[in-house]
């Protein structure tokens, strides 16, 4: 493949990966707003949900299941 092209598909590639970061980014913060909501709902500290991170799912992605 021409080195040109090779560019051309890398940033065809970038603006997708960007993308798709955005779009997760944003499920991620309307997530947290529930967890944040449900935090404030329920007294009990024990019932209370950890905040999302996009680190964190990858994280959870990552491990292998059994």
């Amino acid at each position: 493949m021409p080195s040109e092209r090779i560019v051309s598909e890398v940033a065809i590639t970038k603006q997708g990966d960007d993308r798709a970061r955005a779009e997760i980014a944003q499920a991620i913060a309307e997530l947290n707003a529930l967890v944040r909501h449900h935090n404030l709902v329920v007294t009990a500290t024990s019932l209370h949900l950890p905040i999302a991170t996009f680190e964190g799912l990858l994280e959870i992605a990552r491990t292998p299941r059994r």
